[in-house]
C-alpha cells in the first residue's frame, strides 16, 4: 500500500519489508554526506522509543505506518523523506538548514504529525518545516505535514519552501501543510504562515 518503489541500500540500519517491529534505547548513525539514511523503514506498526538517529539528507526514510517518541534526529537538507504516515510525539528535529520534510504521501494515507516537538538548527542557519515540489515528473499534491504544540529555533517565517503548483506538477496542489499553537524556543508565538499553510482551528 504505501511501499511500490525500489528501497535505497544505502542506509546504515534498514527495515525492509516488515511489521509490528519495536526499537527502544538505540542509536542509529551514519557519517556518510549527501543523501544517506541513518535509518530507513519500510514497514507496518513499526515504533521508536529513545532512539537517536544521525544522518545526512534523508537521514530518517520512512515509509510505512511509524510511530516515535522521546526520539532524536539529526540530518541535513530533506531530513525526513516518506511516502507513509509518521506520528512524533515528544521528539526533537535538528539540521543544518534547509527543509526538514520532502513528504511524498499518496491520497491513500497520511503524512507527518508532529505533537509537541523541537524542530531546530546551528549557527542561526535557517531552516524550513518542508517541501513538496516536483521531483523528476513525479508530483505529491497530497502531501501532508502537520504540527501541533511544537518548539522551533531558526525556521524562516514563512515556514515552508517550495510547494508545488499546477504550472510545474501539471495538477493543482491539495497539500496540507498546517500548524497549532507554535511558539520559539526563547516563547514567542509563531503565527505567521502563507499560501497553503495555516493553523489549524
Amino acid at each position: 500500500k504505501y511501499c511500490h518503489f525500489k528501497a535505497s541500500r544505502r542506509a546504515a540500519f534498514m527495515l525492509d519489508n516488515c511489521k509490528d517491529i519495536v526499537i527502544e534505547d538505540m542509536t542509529i548513525a551514519t557519517d556518510l554526506k549527501g543523501q544517506a539514511e541513518g535509518l530507513l523503514i519500510n514497514g507496518e506498526r513499526i515504533a521508536l522509543y529513545r532512539v537517536h538517529i544521525i544522518g545526512s539528507g534523508d537521514a530518517l526514510q520512512a515509509n510505512g505506518t511509524i510511530y516515535m517518541e522521546s526520539c532524536e534526529l539529526d540530518g541535513g537538507g530533506d531530513t525526513i523523506l516518506g511516502r507513509g504516515s509518521l506520528f512524533a510525539y515528544k521528539s526533537n528535529f535538528r539540521n543544518g538548514g534547509g527543509p526538514f520534510s520532502w513528504v511524498r504521501n499518496t491520497a491513500g494515507n497520511h503524512g507527518n504529525v508532529f505533537v509537541e516537538c523541537t524542530f531546530s538548527t546551528e549557527d542561526g542557519k535557517q531552516a524550513d518545516y518542508g517541501r513538496t515540489k516536483s521531483n523528476h515528473g513525479s508530483a505529491y499534491p497530497d502531501a501532508e505535514f502537520v504540527l501541533i504544540d511544537c518548539k522551533v529555533k531558526n525556521i524562516i517565517p514563512e515556514g515552508w519552501s517550495s510547494i508545488g503548483r499546477k504550472r510545474e506538477t501539471g495538477t493543482k496542489s491539495k497539500a496540507f501543510y498546517r500548524n497549532f499553537s507554535i511558539v520559539s524556543l526563547a516563547g514567542n508565538n509563531i503565527q505567521k504562515v502563507t499560501g497553503h499553510c495555516r493553523p489549524l482551528l
